[in-house]
């Protein structure tokens, strides 16, 4: 990324987050959208519910209700995926 930064003579980011120091925040958000009915567990996997947020897509003029009936499994997607086995050291929602 930042040689490709570099060549289109683009300026650095002032900040550069790394998802795997927010873990505990993201793990948070999540519960509390689960609390709110606006997802919810289903075989291991944590599933964001569209329809159930009325403010989802203010923000880029996307309300989500344009979808049509046959595509309802788009208006639902996963926010955390299951665990293997194999993975250590990681809470499980």
């Amino acid at each position: 990324m930042h040689a490709s930064q570099h060549q289109l003579n683009a300026l650095p980011p002032d900040v550069e987050p790394r998802a795997t120091r927010h873990i505990a925040e993201m793990i948070a958000i999540i519960e509390t959208l689960i609390a709110n009915g606006n997802a919810y567990e289903a075989e291991g996997h944590v599933l964001f519910n569209v329809p159930t947020m009325a403010s989802y897509g203010v923000t880029t003029g996307s309300s989500g209700r344009q979808i049509k009936p046959l595509d309802a499994e788009i208006r639902q997607w996963v926010l955390a995926k299951a665990q293997s086995r194999k993975a250590r050291g990681h809470r499980q929602l």
